[in-house]
């Protein structure tokens, strides 16, 4: 086998805590992540010679917001993974069809990356551990460990720190993305600044997963970035909440450090009509449903 497909899937945060700034500058966090059926396709193709290569699959629209090549984390860690295997005299090429929205907080270029990972080393017949190749992972990104396996965890360090957690019935989401970005660095930053945050309930939201209660989980879930976002993006996450909530969802949060907004439905009903409504309000809107590991 010299080529392999795989989805590179989003990644929700029902619950994002900051607990504090490290000596290093990172911040220690604390977050619950979920897989969720929004992806990128990743195609791997492995053959003799030297190089390696990142591009958008044929037909897919041009954007400046896509990096090729090295600029692209899908080819760091293909560098990365024949580097640390001692693999030399192959060419790697990447193709991505690419469907998650950047600057969103759903984690698409890491989840590529991790999806290069996965894929060189059942190319190269390799079964590296999980664990291991996750260490390969945080080299990269904080998010891309969790990638690596997907489904339901715990995320504790920078993101790399990883406890499984078992999976829940499966719910929709509705992901809703403003038409501006939002930049990591600066809500980092507006988050130092504040006092008395309003935070996430973690370890409720822990026993709802284990005692199987999406019910309970969902009165847990909060995002600790919301209490930092600039007036603008304030506001728009509030409307998205809104339209989420009177829509049927039973909980609704930004993801990551946004700019996306999800609503979490037990009913795809209702979920593809909230999907609608939000798509008529001028938002792009993807109806997903959450996924286990891999």
């Amino acid at each position: 086998m010299n080529s392999l497909t795989l989805p590179a899937y989003a990644k929700i945060n029902l619950t994002m805590d900051v607990l504090f700034r490290r000596p290093d500058g990172y911040h220690e966090v604390e977050t619950i992540m979920q897989a969720v059926s929004l992806c990128d396709t990743v195609t791997v193709d492995v053959e003799d010679g030297k190089g390696i290569f990142c591009d958008l699959a044929p037909g897919m629209p041009e954007t400046p917001a896509f990096p090729r090549n090295m600029e692209n984390l899908a080819a760091k860690a293909a560098a990365l993974y024949l580097r640390d295997s001692g693999i030399s005299g192959k060419k790697v090429s990447v193709t991505i069809e690419k469907n998650i929205p950047s600057q969103a907080g759903l984690g698409g270029g890491s989840s590529d990356a991790a999806a290069v990972l996965v894929a060189l080393d059942r190319i190269f017949e390799r079964g590296t551990p999980y664990p291991e190749l996750e260490r390969l992972g945080a080299q990269i990104g904080a998010d891309v460990p969790f990638f690596i396996r997907g489904g339901l965890q715990l995320c504790c360090g920078i993101g790399e720190r990883l406890t499984a957690l078992p999976a829940l019935p499966q719910m929709f989401a509705v992901i809703v993305k403003p038409k501006f970005g939002n930049s990591t660095a600066r809500i980092f930053a507006e988050l130092d600044k504040k006092s008395g945050l309003s935070r996430p309930d973690t370890g409720r939201a822990l026993s709802a997963i284990q005692s199987g209660s999406t019910d309970e989980l969902c009165e847990c879930v909060f995002n600790v970035f919301e209490e930092a976002l600039p007036g603008g993006l304030a506001k728009t996450v509030l409307r998205i909440r809104e339209l989420m909530f009177s829509g049927g969802a039973q909980a609704a949060a930004l993801t990551g450090t946004g700019s996306c907004v999800f609503g979490l439905f037990s009913d795809e009903l209702a979920a593809r009509l909230a999907c609608e409504t939000a798509e008529a309000e001028g938002f792009r809107a993807y109806l997903c449903r959450t996924v286990g590991g891999r």
